[in-house]
């Protein structure tokens, strides 16, 4: 599956995300692509600061430990 990390964070049912587990694989792909392209990851860093690589993959990392600790957890997101 290719996953697009902004439907994940905010719009999981467009792709059919309902289960923690279904994003482990995915995050864990896009998390190593980040690390690796540090320097084209920050091309796409806003420039008011609200979305930074600095900030993003922390939290992508934090996203995937949770969802690796809670693989049956239900993803829900609030809009």
């Amino acid at each position: 599956m290719s996953l697009d990390v902004y439907q994940a964070r905010w719009r999981p049912e467009e792709i059919e995300i309902t289960k923690a587990a279904q994003l482990i694989e995915p995050l864990g792909n896009r998390l190593a692509w980040l690390k690796e392209n540090e320097v084209e990851a920050r091309k796409h860093d806003a420039p008011n600061g609200w979305g930074r690589y600095e900030s993003f993959v922390p939290w992508i990392e934090r996203y995937l430990e949770a969802c690796k600790a809670h693989p049956e957890a239900t993803i829900e997101v609030s809009r």
